[in-house]
């Protein structure tokens, strides 16, 4: 055990109420001297560099997913690509972006899985952390038997790793992976020294705070006071001693410094406690801190290699909207390449939503065969296709198909007398009309439904009578977006459909 692991299990032993007990979800980071030194060092450096004149800094991110031993439990990958949306939005102001470093890296393990303390990862952090990378691990920190509810992440400075509870890696949550990743580049909490302290008003206010180090109580007055060397040792960010976190982004206290003037702590800083902010943000300072940082760091310079996606859409070529699907053999999924990306996230669910899995897996060509069978009988069956790389992540488009199993059919179920369709004109404008020629052998009852190549239903013409002999009918697509649709013709017997292509 290195001195640093020695520490912080002694400080576990000393302040039980930090790291097992914390009234709110708050971070786990045990801010060290040494990194005190590192950071000052940084904020050193700082002062040769301008924010706004820095082209793009790349950062890569590994990512290690740990779930139980059985593989329950893991965080969905589409929660990482939330959270890394969150993470480029909070760090753009100091023009810093993230992107994906390598594979997605599985762990099942279930003591890893549910992490009790925050020095209880070291081996497994060892055997699976890079070099050359930000290394996050996401499972359950369970602290102190409090699954979720206490810590809800932390940076280990002495295995040099971020760990995350998997309930706050997402896109909604502003602050968790933003505040944990400050960590990483040196940044402590705006009210350092006070984090196993409560502020008690009917006390005088102490000049230095013991936490396990003593540390110098910051003043309020910025000229003639201590900022450069108490508190969290930067003179953009006021006075704050609030670490047990406060809600509704408003401090009502009346705290004082130890000269009697009242601290009025910035909410929205990203490395305070105080929750329900609309925005949370760094200061100046801790931005070129965090650039000094990364300029320290050379085994982490890299740039990403691959190109942005601009059409995320993937066009889907089977099964398509309505096809029956083999129940009882392994299926194949097919659609069409997307530009530029480099990985599908490909989900089967019995949901329009895909929210209730029934198999998934990320794949790097465009093709998907199920690992297991199908229920048979079953109307609805939904799947879809979500293209990434390492830079292009943030989006929400799935595309989607919909289809049924049978253990006899494979293909489309047609509708019994209506054998085939026209449409004209195809390519059309999307300024036209429409037009559907059908031919029936005998009278039925269909929907119309023209389907987006992403899977949603853009218009649908309902309850229509098709009579025996020729029939038409028309559709209006105006101001519909360019590009491939399909137009389905169904009813209870089976499905007809027709690849549509739409111009602008």
């Amino acid at each position: 055990m290195n001195k640093f692991s020695s520490i912080l299990v002694l400080f576990a032993l000393i302040f039980p109420t930090y790291i097992f007990a914390q009234g709110h979800t708050q971070c786990g980071t045990f801010t060290t001297p040494s990194e005190i030194d590192r950071l000052k060092r940084n904020i050193q450096a700082s002062k040769s560099i301008n924010v706004a004149n820095r082209d793009v800094t790349w950062v890569p991110l590994q990512w290690h997913l740990i779930a139980r031993t059985n593989g329950t439990g893991r965080i969905k990958e589409e929660q990482i690509f939330e959270s890394m949306c969150r993470l480029n939005l909070e760090f753009e102001p100091m023009n810093m972006q993230f992107f994906i470093h390598e594979e997605f890296n599985y762990i099942n393990n279930d003591d890893f899985y549910n992490l009790e303390s925050t020095g209880a990862g070291g081996f497994q952090y060892f055997l699976h952390k890079v070099p050359d990378a930000v290394n996050l691990f996401v499972g359950q920190i369970n602290v102190g038997g409090n699954t979720g509810g206490g810590v809800a992440g932390f940076y280990s400075p002495s295995d040099d790793v971020i760990h995350l509870d998997r309930s706050y890696v997402n896109f909604t949550d502003e602050a968790t992976v933003p505040h944990e990743v400050g960590h990483f580049f040196s940044l402590p909490h705006t009210f350092y020294g006070w984090e196993t302290t409560v502020y008690d008003p009917s006390q005088p206010t102490p000049t230095s705070v013991n936490w396990g180090f003593w540390n110098p109580v910051e003043l309020v007055d910025r000229e003639n006071g201590n900022c450069e060397n108490a508190g969290d040792y930067f003179c953009d960010t006021p006075a704050d001693y609030i670490s047990q976190g406060g809600s509704g982004c408003s401090y009502n206290g009346n705290a004082v410094d130890p000269d009697g003037v009242a601290i009025d702590p910035d909410e929205t800083n990203m490395m305070s406690y105080f929750f329900g902010c609309d925005d949370y943000l760094f200061s100046e300072d801790q931005q070129a801190a965090v650039l000094a940082d990364f300029d320290g760091r050379p085994a982490i310079h890299s740039i990403p290699t691959v190109a942005p996606i601009t059409d995320f859409e993937a066009n889907l070529n089977y099964p398509i909207w309505g096809e029956y699907v083999n129940a009882n053999n392994a299926a194949t999924f097919t659609w069409e390449e997307v530009p530029n990306a480099t990985h599908y996230v490909v989900i089967i669910s019995p949901v329009s939503s895909l929210d209730i899995v029934h198999d998934r897996a990320i794949v790097t060509t465009n093709s998907f065969t199920t690992s297991g069978e199908l229920t048979d009988g079953r109307e609805n069956y939904y799947w879809g296709v979500y293209a990434y790389n390492a830079v292009s992540y943030c989006h929400n488009e799935v595309s989607k198909g919909q289809f049924s199993t049978d253990e006899n059919s494979v293909g489309v179920k047609e509708i019994s007398g209506v054998n085939d369709f026209v449409v004209m004109p195809n390519p059309i404008s999307n300024t036209d009309e429409l037009t559907l020629f059908i031919d029936s052998e005998r009278a039925v009852d269909v929907d119309f439904k023209l389907y987006s190549a992403t899977g949603k239903n853009v218009r649908s013409l309902l309850n229509n009578k098709i009579n025996q002999g020729k029939n038409q009918f028309s559709m209006n697509i105006n101001e519909l977006p360019a590009g491939m649709y399909y137009l389905s013709v169904q009813n209870k017997e089976g499905v007809l459909n027709k690849k549509i292509m739409i111009l602008d």
